[in-house]
């Protein structure tokens, strides 16, 4: 049985090779939950997991050809998506190096304009909502009209001076609260 599988496996392998896309598409879909489930142990999240995973497939049908047959064809899936993982997290080191660095030069811009509450305003608009966060910096950071902001959004125009209305709300409360603890 076990050998049956194993030609069978093989027979496939050498159609994908040669274009059969739906050879290719058998063997991804045989081995697609294994490698998830492989990936969701090593990520711990199940969301990021499903994205590598596809990125693995992907990857897979572009290089086939380069399957050389030495070990199982899932073997070769998890070296594939072990390389996307690590790929991906050292993406995300770089996006957070990069992210972090304009941070600073964004807070340092911030605090040269709004001197004396710089670093209070940046911490409360990373408290907000991104919503609100956003409609607030498109208002008045950037002074984009209510109805330029709704359509960039894809909300309402009320909804957006909701949101407005909010964050100006929230932040005042927090300046208060920070006041209050001095």
């Amino acid at each position: 049985m076990k050998k049956d599988f194993a030609m069978e496996e093989r027979k496939k392998i050498r159609l994908a090779k040669r274009g059969d896309q739906q050879a290719i598409a058998l063997l991804l879909e045989k081995n697609y939950v294994f490698v998830k489930n492989y990936l969701v142990k090593i990520t711990l999240d199940p969301s990021f997991a499903e994205d590598l995973t596809q990125e693995t497939m992907i990857r897979a049908i572009e290089r086939i050809q380069q399957f050389k047959g030495n070990a199982k064809f899932s073997t070769w899936l998890i070296q594939i998506a072990t390389n996307v993982f690590l790929d991906e997290k050292r993406k995300q080191t770089r996006r957070n190096t990069w992210m972090k660095a304009y941070q600073q030069a964004e807070r340092m811009r911030w605090n040269s304009r709004h001197a004396g509450h710089g670093l209070e305003l940046l911490e409360g608009l990373a408290e907000l909502p991104d919503e609100q966060r956003i409609a607030l910096i498109l208002k008045h950071y950037y002074g984009y009209t209510y109805n330029e902001i709704a359509l960039f959004t894809g909300a309402q125009e009320g909804t957006v001076k909701s949101r407005v209305y909010h964050a100006i709300q929230a932040l005042r409360k927090e300046s208060h609260n920070e006041e209050g603890n001095q």
